[in-house]
């Protein structure tokens, strides 16, 4: 690894290291030539005190000297780099903190100046674009209308029955064992009954599946770039925004899963081609089998009377299991959630051995460790705005999380970070971080 792949404030570190051990080596060399050239031996004594008075002088001026650089230029460096990066890859537009920057000269000044120049470009682009596809949605809209008030449940699949895009009827319908859901596979029972083939120059070969009456449970969904779309094992050098990614937050009767705390609730979102399925979410109450604290319910504001009639543990992560079908796991501080789900896997018969990608670590590969981590945190760093309604329950805290996967990856890819493995290899850098997040 080069100092060019090291962060700016090791290299700052590593600058002043090098200051203090060459100035205490100058100091000792000149020590060791006078005394060799005066040649008295009883004065050895007085040359090792100066030199040991010397070099810790020298050490304590270089450690003090640096920790005012590392504060007042390393730290502010950092923290603007990461402002520039934050508002050049995501649509935030809160005020520029610069009160950090007082000791950068005028880069603080500029570097507010051009963010602000930059939101007003952006400002004026979007509105030009508002305007040149307001029909085209209105259109795209009357199509979706009409397709979802068919009463009969239609999916759309790719050659290899991934599914493409469905219908509101075809909402929360299975097909043997998977629930419909953009990018599930369906079973070859699919393939044996209403079942048309279509030929889409543009995008590719799909087949039209007929499933008969829906209920019109929910909202349909669709996404035509998966026909054209190749399925791939998941592995180091899948991109990032290739990765098909279960984003998920528990809420629990404490901190400690070894000491008998259970889950009270766990709710998830899937992300497709980046983007997040909101209309195929997962979220239970669980019935933990045990009092909930009351410092607990003040957290999440989840009740006993609430978890009274939910589905226990077991049966809660099997299907939260079905859910994730597979997929690469997301969470906030995931070591913590994950806990939770491993410790059950030996009474369900279940794996949750899927990758599992962790948002504090992606943030302290943007932001820098010296930041605070905590999922506010992040979430104001890049103009995500939770509902307080909704802060601290695990629909709300998974969204918030998967709107921050979504600002993040744009910023890793500008970093040079575009695959699972150069990911792995950057997180790895700040794995003792996810002990100080609470």
């Amino acid at each position: 690894m080069g100092l060019a792949n090291l962060s700016l404030r090791l290299r700052i570190f590593l600058f002043f290291a090098l200051m203090a051990l060459g100035g205490i080596a100058l100091i000792t060399g000149g020590l060791i030539l006078g005394y060799m050239r005066l040649a008295q031996p009883e004065v050895l004594s007085g040359f090792v005190i100066a030199g040991l008075v010397a070099g810790l002088a020298v050490l304590g001026l270089t450690t003090w000297v640096w920790l005012l650089f590392d504060e007042n230029v390393a730290k502010p460096v950092e923290a603007l780099a990461a402002q520039l990066r934050t508002r050049a890859h995501t649509e935030t537009t809160h005020e520029m903190d610069i009160t950090h920057a007082r000791y950068l000269g005028d880069l603080g000044d500029a570097a507010h100046a051009m963010a602000g120049s930059l939101a007003e470009s952006r400002e004026a682009v979007t509105a030009a674009l508002a305007r040149e596809t307001r029909a085209l949605r209105r259109e795209r809209a009357r199509l979706e209308a009409v397709l979802d008030n068919l009463p009969e449940a239609y999916v759309l699949c790719s050659e290899d029955r991934r599914v493409v895009a469905y219908n509101a009827a075809a909402s929360g319908l299975s097909v043997g064992d998977v629930e419909v859901g953009l990018n599930r596979r369906l079973p070859p029972a699919a393939d044996r009954a209403g079942v048309r083939k279509i030929d889409l120059p543009e995008i590719g070969t799909g087949y039209l599946v007929r499933l008969g009456e829906g209920a019109k449970r929910g909202a349909g969904a669709r996404d035509f770039r998966l026909l054209g779309r190749p399925s791939h094992p998941l592995s180091e050098a899948t991109s990032l925004r290739d990765l098909d990614l279960v984003v998920f937050d528990t809420e629990t009767t404490g901190l400690l899963p070894d000491e008998g705390d259970e889950i009270v609730q766990i709710a998830a979102l899937r992300v497709v081609g980046g983007e997040i399925l909101t209309t195929e979410p997962f979220d239970t109450y669980v019935n933990p089998n045990r009092p909930i604290p009351a410092a607990s319910t003040a957290i999440h504001n989840v009740t006993e009377a609430m978890v009274r009639e939910a589905p226990l543990v077991r049966d809660a992560l099997r299907a939260f299991h079905r859910y994730t079908d597979g997929h690469a796991l997301v969470a906030h501080n995931a070591p913590f959630d994950m806990a939770f789900l491993r410790r059950r896997e030996t009474q369900l018969g279940l794996r949750f051995d899927m990758p599992v990608l962790d948002t504090v670590l992606m943030s302290a590969v943007v932001f820098g460790q010296s930041q605070t981590h905590t999922l506010d945190a992040l979430c104001a760093r890049l103009g995500i705005e939770i509902p307080e309604e909704v802060r601290h329950t695990a629909l709300g805290d998974a969204r918030a999380t998967a709107l921050a996967l979504q600002a993040l990856i744009p910023m890793l890819e500008a970093r040079d970070i575009t695959t699972v493995g150069e990911l792995n290899i950057a997180c790895d850098q700040h794995a003792r971080l996810i002990k100080r997040v609470t």
